[in-house]
């Protein structure tokens, strides 16, 4: 992944999706993270976007839900640098 080639909002929302994962104690950052830190950003075309097709505040509390039910990670297993990684996700097979 080339951060050089980001906007700053991709950027933003990239950070944001990581502070989420951590917040959320998950050990990587998934789809839902990205979706929702997008969903959060001050303009956020995605959410404008998803108001005209969609129920928007149903569509992020479901995304919220799913965030809450990934796998945790506590104590000594925890990254200490906030370093976590990024899935990569084709065909049903994700790696970090």
């Amino acid at each position: 992944m080339n951060v050089q080639k980001f906007t700053q909002k991709s950027l933003e929302a990239v950070q944001e999706a990581q502070n989420l994962a951590v917040q959320n104690q998950n050990a990587q950052i998934e789809e839902e993270h990205l979706i929702l830190a997008l969903l959060e950003q001050e303009n956020s075309l995605i959410k404008g976007l998803l108001e005209k097709i969609t129920n928007e505040e149903k569509f992020e509390e479901e995304i919220r839900e799913n965030i809450a039910k990934k796998p945790k990670i506590t104590g000594g297993s925890r990254p200490k640098d906030r370093n976590i990684c990024i899935t990569k996700c084709r065909f049903n097979t994700c790696k970090c």
